[in-house]
């Protein structure tokens, strides 16, 4: 808190001087020294285990989202409005966690000297199931429908 009132009345005191107030000019006037703090790697190892397993967990509850919306809400006149807008937004969202997926996977497969072992296996495995899952369905119904 306090290295914020100092970086604020730094900012309040720079913006009054720019403006022509030579009263507020302080003249040790300086940033603070900020020192960042290393990245512990047990930390990052763990934030890439929980994205990579936030990401089919998402996604399947998206699933179980829009099938109850479908089932409570597509009949109804009155509240047909929730179901094509929450299955809109759903579908929405699981087109960008397909994306994240692929992307997450890249960089696990870019990245896997930086982690153990273990570790690459598992969130390789989590971040690839949605985009595997997804480009294996298309194929299925592409060999269906031209059969």
């Amino acid at each position: 808190m306090e290295l914020f009132n100092k970086i604020s009345t730094l900012v309040l005191r720079s913006a009054a001087v720019a403006g022509g107030d030579e009263q507020m000019k302080s003249p040790t006037a300086q940033m603070p020294n900020v020192v960042l703090k290393p990245v512990d790697p047990f930390m990052k190892e763990k934030k890439l285990i929980i994205l990579s397993g936030a990401i089919p967990i998402i996604f399947i509850s998206l699933i179980a989202f829009r099938q109850i919306l479908e089932h409570n809400f597509r009949g109804s006149l009155k509240y047909k409005y929730i179901y094509s807008y929450g299955s809109t937004i759903s579908l929405f969202i699981q087109l960008f966690l397909i994306i994240i997926s692929f992307l997450l996977t890249i960089y696990v497969l870019l990245n896997r000297k930086c982690y153990n072992f273990w570790i690459s296996v598992s969130s390789f495995i989590l971040s690839s199931s949605v985009f595997l899952y997804v480009t294996i369905m298309l194929l299925i119904g592409f060999i269906k429908t031209n059969n």
